[in-house]
């Protein structure tokens, strides 16, 4: 399982990237042999008036074909983050 991640360089700090690494391994590593790439985007969203929400986005591609797409915004980043990972564990 590669992972991707994507997004500003600033939302990308040190100790979200090893959060992020941590909890997708540990929610999809079970299904590492039908798992080939894992995006994970970080998109900065207009929610309301005069605040700034994020979104996370994980898509999962799956072998042979396949993907599975999961997205959340929340005003906090770990919190968008650790839905779509719960999410796209079940998925």
């Amino acid at each position: 399982m590669r992972l991707q991640m994507r997004g500003p360089q600033s939302d990308w700090t040190e100790a979200l990237r090893r959060h992020a690494e941590r909890r997708l391994r540990f929610a999809l590593g079970r299904f590492g042999r039908r798992i080939g790439l894992v995006n994970v985007d970080i998109l900065h969203v207009t929610g309301a008036p005069g605040r700034l929400d994020k979104t996370c986005r994980i898509v999962v591609h799956l072998a042979p074909k396949g993907r599975i797409l999961v997205e959340d915004t929340q005003k906090d980043l770990y919190l968008a983050f650790g839905e779509v990972v719960e999410r796209a564990g079940r998925a």
